[in-house]
């Protein structure tokens, strides 16, 4: 958790990476982990926001942005069709439902103990 990246083997989408991954708190109840698979052009980027009533917010997200992936998506596909609802529709989803479907927020509560089932 020092900002100091760690080496680690990763197996993703069916391929065997070794993974780069660096930790740090930014200020007390902030707290961030980056994962980059070497060979890979994607990172995963990991914001853990701690309160103190025990609840935590987990911001994932990606470089490169997801919101610029469906723009660009949207782009392509919106080109391609001529019917203006249609394109509406499209350009809609790729820019704004997709990457929140893709990269939700996740609002989670710390614990003392885990039972395993």
């Amino acid at each position: 958790m020092d900002g100091v990246p760690r080496f680690s083997k990763m197996h993703l989408g069916g391929i065997d990476y070794t993974a780069s991954a660096t930790a740090c708190w930014v200020n007390d109840t902030n707290f961030y982990v980056w994962v980059r698979p070497l060979g890979a052009v994607g990172q995963r980027r990991l914001r853990f926001e701690f309160y103190e009533d025990g609840s935590v917010i987990l911001h994932p997200s990606s470089f490169q942005n997801m919101n610029y992936v469906g723009n660009d998506l949207s782009l392509s596909y919106v080109n391609a069709v001529k019917n203006a609802l249609v394109k509406n529709i499209i350009s809609f989803s790729f820019s704004k439902v997709i990457p929140s479907v893709v990269e939700p927020k996740h609002i989670c509560k710390l614990v003392d103990k885990v039972t395993v089932l």
